[in-house]
């Protein structure tokens, strides 16, 4: 009787190293796989930290706007409703540069080409250009 039972007992501590090594294969590959998913994170932050540098240059860009807008204005060379279409232009057209950041970097795409994203996706969507920018100044997403 001892001959089986130990027969066995012999396929069974087979089948629990083999599930084993399996285990830790799966361990080595979900290392591996977390290496990985912390370089991206880390590139992630990265690129985060220069989308913001970008933005915030551009929002210093406006600020140096509005002030020449301002002596403007109080040379009398423009009217108010010149310089509200012209701030409404300015905006836009920095926003419009920001969203074009995001794309570059998320598509490793030429300004050009960024460009020809957001007007293409801005035609097929029936939607205003800067409506579509700020989703993707939201999301970092083209919708």
């Amino acid at each position: 009787m001892g001959g089986p039972e130990r027969s066995d007992d012999e396929r069974r501590i087979e089948e629990l190293r083999s599930r084993v090594d399996l285990d830790r294969e799966t361990i080595r590959e979900l290392r591996v796989q977390a290496a990985v998913d912390r370089d991206l994170i880390g590139d992630l932050h990265v690129q985060a930290g220069l989308d913001r540098a970008r933005i915030e240059k551009l929002e210093g860009q406006l600020g140096a706007d509005r002030a020449v807008i301002a002596h403007l204005e109080a040379e009398g060379i423009v009217d108010r409703g010149k310089i509200a279409n012209l701030e409404i232009a300015l905006v836009t057209a920095r926003r419009i540069g920001a969203a074009m950041g995001i794309l570059m970097s998320s598509r490793h795409v030429t300004d050009a080409e960024a460009f020809e994203l957001l007007r293409e996706a801005s035609h097929r969507r029936h939607r205003k250009l800067r409506d579509l920018v700020d989703d993707v100044l939201l999301t970092g997403e083209l919708p």
